[in-house]
């Protein structure tokens, strides 16, 4: 959480007194936006590198300019489609990695980004990317799966973030009560989903950034990535969304507390 520096000393005393582990992870927030900030460097001239990937924040067109690259070099492992088209009018690119094969080959689904701010998802995503194209003891397993990622599934949400406001999180769509403040513009896209729509840890209030938006499937960013992940439903055997800040593994189920899947010692171990 984020604590005014006035508050600091109440809020980790009243953690203390109930037994609350916490950690202080920064002592200056501000100061290390600005350092991440300086770390842009502006867009990428040529080819895309790996030190790019590692050592910088791209922006969207260079990240999706990446995957075209990717295409282009190894026309026989990488292939590069539009899954959907973004509120402002980006288009997002799913990238799958995978030797052909006269069979329908098991998928491992990845995403990342959709939530704007979390920029070092977006980065691990194309690393993961990278890595299974380059690193040759994949190759076995390239021939036996497929590996399919959207490395941004939030474009929008994702420029409005490296541009205006550092902490944005949810996608950029208008509405009626966006013209009382920009906070209330967007939906936070992972809770759009239609599984269990707008039950726990949602809000109805379009100014909180938990907001799941007026109904399910509201924002074209998860509509396009919904029907994308639909239409390989046969075929995925993983799903790995990445996010940040938390350093956590979250597994199924989301919309309840006390509710695991069946495969719950699996996922845990």
């Amino acid at each position: 959480m984020l604590v005014p520096e006035k508050d600091l000393r109440y809020i980790q005393r009243f953690l203390d007194e109930n037994g609350i582990a916490n950690e202080l992870i920064s002592s200056n927030v501000t100061q290390q936006l600005r350092r991440e900030r300086r770390a842009l460097l502006g867009p990428v001239q040529g080819d895309i590198t790996l030190e790019h990937i590692q050592k910088k924040y791209l922006s969207f067109d260079d990240q999706m300019a990446l995957l075209v690259q990717l295409a282009k070099q190894f026309p026989q492992l990488v292939e590069v489609w539009q899954i959907a088209t973004s509120y402002e009018g980006r288009s997002i690119y799913a990238i799958k990695i995978g030797y052909p094969s006269t069979v329908k080959k098991p998928i491992l689904w990845i995403d990342a980004g959709i939530h704007a701010r979390e920029w070092i998802a977006h980065s691990t995503a194309l690393n993961i990317i990278w890595q299974f194209i380059h690193d040759s003891s994949y190759k076995r397993l390239l021939h036996e799966i497929d590996i399919i990622v959207v490395p941004n599934t939030n474009p929008d949400g994702y420029e409005y973030s490296r541009e205006v406001n550092r902490m944005w999180r949810k996608t950029r769509s208008r509405s009626s009560a966006s013209r009382f403040s920009e906070q209330c513009s967007g939906v936070d896209a992972n809770r759009n989903y239609p599984f269990h729509f707008g039950e726990e840890g949602v809000s109805h209030w379009p100014c909180q950034e938990i907001y799941c938006g007026r109904m399910a499937l509201s924002e074209p960013e998860v509509m396009g990535l919904a029907a994308a992940i639909l239409d390989k439903k046969d075929q995925i055997r993983g799903y790995i969304a990445l996010h940040s800040f938390g350093q956590d593994i979250l597994y199924p189920w989301g919309h309840k507390v006390h509710v695991s899947p069946p495969d719950v010692d699996d996922l845990v171990s």
